[in-house]
């Protein structure tokens, strides 16, 4: 039995940033983050709108999407957490870590 994966918002957002450094149609987005269209739609008008992506029209007229500088910041920020993150478990997602203090809510 396969297990499947989930991503969670943030690593959504990072996938498409990532793959928005170079001028991208939402169709090859699609493809390459593996989301549906209403769903890579919703994350693209979101971006879009928080400034974090441009858009531009390609040479047939379709709508390109690219990183802005804010969205830059943003993916370092981002590559950042998912570099730290990533020691923590193991290829079978089991966590690898030790907690050594509880965290006191505030």
């Amino acid at each position: 039995m396969k297990i499947r994966k989930r991503r969670d918002a943030t690593k959504l957002v990072y996938d498409i940033l990532l793959r928005c450094k170079e001028p991208i149609s939402k169709k090859k987005l699609i493809c390459q983050t593996n989301l549906s269209s209403s769903l890579c739609s919703s994350y693209l008008v979101f971006l879009e709108s928080r400034g974090l992506l441009n858009i531009a029209k390609g040479l047939r007229g379709q709508a390109l999407f690219q990183l802005s500088d804010k969205g830059e910041a943003l993916l370092i920020q981002l590559e950042l957490v998912e570099k730290e993150l990533m020691f923590l478990y193991d290829p079978k997602g089991a966590f690898r870590g030790r907690i050594t203090e509880a965290v006191q809510p505030n």
